[in-house]
């Protein structure tokens, strides 16, 4: 089984959880998976069917809170784009990888994201 299939698998099981107990939650969802076609389908599923989507950093490093102001900007907003291209929808929230956060981020977030 290759990484694709087992990440199917995995996901088909959550998907199957919550529906079958008709539950929504936040899919915390990488900028750069998001800009892969061959996962825009579901991440388009995901979000039509009601459930939040957040925003988990583009490259998912988990040493984001040592980035630049200019650094952190670019990883947010490349990952907000292709999240909301992917979706259709803004992300909502955010979880830095690794919990990796900082007060940059956190000003970043309080103030709508760009104005760090």
């Amino acid at each position: 089984m290759n990484f694709r299939a087992i990440l199917m698998w995995s996901f088909q099981g959550l998907w199957n959880f919550f529906a079958k107990r008709n539950l929504k939650i936040t899919w915390f969802v990488v900028g750069k998976d998001a800009s892969m076609p061959v996962n825009q389908p579901v991440l388009r599923t995901i979000s039509q069917a009601g459930h939040e989507i957040g925003n988990h950093s583009f490259l998912h490093e988990p040493w984001l809170h040592l980035y630049t102001r200019d650094q952190l900007v670019a990883e947010l907003l490349s990952a907000e784009e292709a999240i909301f291209a992917a979706t259709g929808a803004k992300p909502v929230g955010f979880r830095g990888p690794g919990y990796s956060f900082s007060q940059p981020v956190a000003v970043g977030f309080s103030r709508s994201w760009v104005a760090i």
